[in-house]
């Protein structure tokens, strides 16, 4: 009966190690521009619903993570999702760089956005010659 009560108090540690180890995705998009920036907002933040940029390269490396670098490419909406690896993601900073042709590239060093979050990539075009 004592070994059944504390039961629920043995298993805590197993549940937050497994909660740590859990995978996550970091979901964005990737809109035009007066400059180029990224950076972590509400999932209620009006600008996702933009016209998004298809084919954008999205590098995200967590700080901690020896080389590891997750690549992803914007959807014909601008969209992305970057799988990161488990063991506290979320308290890792990240790198992203970001670059597509004819825009101006843009790196952040942030903290890891939350599943609630998104990451809105923001892209100025270049000028071209003779502008």
């Amino acid at each position: 009966m004592k070994i059944r009560s504390k039961l629920p108090l043995l298993m805590l540690p197993i549940l937050s190690l497994l909660a740590a180890c859990s995978p996550i995705v970091v979901k964005g998009k990737v809109i035009r521009g007066g400059l180029s920036m990224a950076a972590t907002v509400p999932a209620s933040d009006e600008r996702l619903g933009d016209e998004g940029i298809k084919g954008v390269t999205i590098e995200a490396a967590q700080q901690g993570r020896l080389g590891e670098v997750v690549t992803a490419t914007s959807r014909n909406d601008g969209s992305f999702s970057i799988p990161l690896k488990g063991n506290g993601s979320l308290s890792l900073p990240m790198t992203v760089k970001v670059t597509a042709d004819g825009y101006l590239p843009a790196e952040v060093t942030l903290p890891t956005p939350t599943p609630e979050a998104r990451l809105l990539v923001v892209l100025k075009p270049m000028r071209r010659s003779g502008e």
